[in-house]
Formats: structure tokens, C-alpha cells, sequence
């Protein structure tokens, strides 16, 4: 009955959000009048789940995505999540970021997209990773039905890793140190909502990210997206999905990981 429990929320949460720029975009929007009496909003999702068994059995997950809407039509963003699983003293995942973002609101052509961020995932051995960066945003296509975006910028990247992610041990070095790296990369997305209804959308972006001092040889490319119901005013449901490849990863886990998730949120 343990494993049984583990593996089926191992299969309803996210394994890793690996990709280094989230698109943090809301999608299901409440109509304009709703924004213009309001400088704030925010939406969260949470869950807990506990099982008593020879070991107590523990799933916690938040997300949260705080809006303040600005004047001359720019916003800024903070969102994140975090999810820790456990099993008595044995912690199966312990993965989140918190990401902040200042960005026009869909208004603008061309807007510049300044961001920064914070990530760890201790069971693949991330320890903590920092992102500062810019975008240039451009906007290719805003109708009623549907939004295609381009983003181009730079950004500086430092982060940690140890082996605990590792499962091969003849992988592991013997006197192995925490990797300490500081990177400079590219990034780029290309991110893409159709309104298949007033109160359902779909939406997907695709994400490159190259280092700049070997742009041919080292990158990661991801992808993820995002089934969105607004149920009324106050409540949405999504599943969500993402795939995401490094092609040299810092230390030798696994290329390609990918997760899909169901959540229901609540608007304030």
C-alpha cells in the first residue's frame, strides 16, 4: 500500500520544473472591469496529503501568482511554487522556485522583460539556482482568440550542485565537492494562448537557453503547456505538462525529464 500511495503521487506532481524561464503568464482572464478596480491579484493553489502507515506518508504542494498592476499598462509578477513528498525521514522531492518579473501588459509591440529568479530541486542535487536577466518581448500576434509572443535577452546564472541526483555510484567521484557555476546564457521562447471558449484555454511555449561561450555545444530546450477552465469568477482548473532536455547537464543525471500535473486554484 506504500509504494502504491508514493507512486501515485510521484505520477501527480511535478517532477522537476526544470526550465530555467517559466512563463508565468495568467491566461484565463476575469473581463477588464474586474482589473481596472483593482491594483492587485493573485492566485493560489495548495494541497496536503498525510497517511499514516508503519511510516508516515506527507505530499504538500503550493503555487501562488501575485499581480500588481501598474500604471501605463505594465505589471509586476511574482510567482512560484514549491512541493515537498516524504516518507518518515526519507524525502522523495523537494523542488520549487519563486520567480519576479516586471513586463507590459500586453499592450506594447516591443516592451523590454527584466526578470529574476530562484530555483532548487535537492533530489536530482540542485541545491539552489539565481537567474538575473532581460527579455525583449515582442508581440506577433493579440486578438481576441489568440496571443503569439517572442522573447529575446540574456541572462546571468548562478547555481549548485551536488551528487544526489546521481544513480549510477560509479558516476559519483570519490572525494566529490558541491560544483559551483556561473554562467552566462541566451534565452529565448516562443509562447502562444488560443481561447477556445470565454472560460477555456490552451496554452504552450517552447524555451532555448544557450551559453554564450559555447552557443553550438550547450543548451537546454523545454516545453510546456497548460489546459486552463475558469469554473466561475473565483475558481480554475488547468493540467499542465512539460518536457525539458539538457544536453550536458552539470552532473550526470538524466537528459530529458517531464511532468503533468492537475491543480485547482482559487482567485482573489
Amino acid at each position: 500500500m506504500k509504494r502504491t500511495v508514493i507512486f501515485f503521487f510521484t505520477l501527480l506532481y511535478p517532477v522537476l520544473l526544470f526550465s530555467q524561464i517559466l512563463n508565468l503568464d495568467r491566461t484565463v482572464e476575469v473581463d477588464s472591469s474586474y482589473n481596472s478596480k483593482k491594483k492587485y491579484a493573485a492566485i493560489l493553489g495548495a494541497s496536503f496529503y498525510s497517511v499514516q502507515q508503519k511510516y508516515s506518508f506527507i505530499d504538500e504542494s503550493l503555487t501562488y501568482d501575485f499581480t500588481h498592476y501598474l500604471p501605463k499598462n505594465h505589471i509586476l509578477v511574482l510567482s512560484g511554487k514549491t512541493n515537498i513528498t516524504s516518507s518518515g525521514n526519507t524525502v522523495f522531492q523537494n523542488m520549487g522556485f519563486a520567480h519576479l518579473r516586471y513586463r507590459d501588459n500586453d499592450t506594447r509591440k516591443f516592451s523590454a522583460e527584466p526578470f529574476t529568479q530562484y530555483q532548487w530541486n535537492h533530489t536530482l542535487g540542485l541545491i539552489q539556482r539565481y537567474l538575473l536577466g532581460c527579455n525583449l518581448r515582442v508581440q506577433l500576434l493579440n486578438n481576441t482568440k489568440m496571443d503569439i509572443y517572442y522573447g529575446l535577452g540574456v541572462m546571468y546564472e548562478n547555481e549548485q550542485w551536488n551528487y544526489d541526483g546521481v544513480i549510477n555510484p560509479d558516476l559519483i567521484p570519490i572525494d566529490w565537492k558541491v560544483i559551483k557555476n556561473d554562467f552566462y546564457k541566451t534565452n529565448q521562447y516562443v509562447k502562444a494562448a488560443i481561447s477556445l471558449s470565454d472560460n477555456c484555454d490552451v496554452v504552450s511555449a517552447i524555451f532555448l537557453q544557450n551559453k554564450i561561450d559555447d552557443f553550438m555545444n550547450t543548451y537546454r530546450l523545454s516545453n510546456y503547456t497548460t489546459f486552463n477552465i475558469r469554473i466561475n469568477s473565483k475558481f480554475y482548473f488547468a493540467i499542465s505538462g512539460d518536457i525539458s532536455y539538457d544536453n550536458k547537464p552539470v552532473v550526470p543525471i538524466k537528459n530529458t525529464f517531464y511532468s503533468m500535473v492537475s491543480s485547482l486554484s482559487l482567485r482573489l
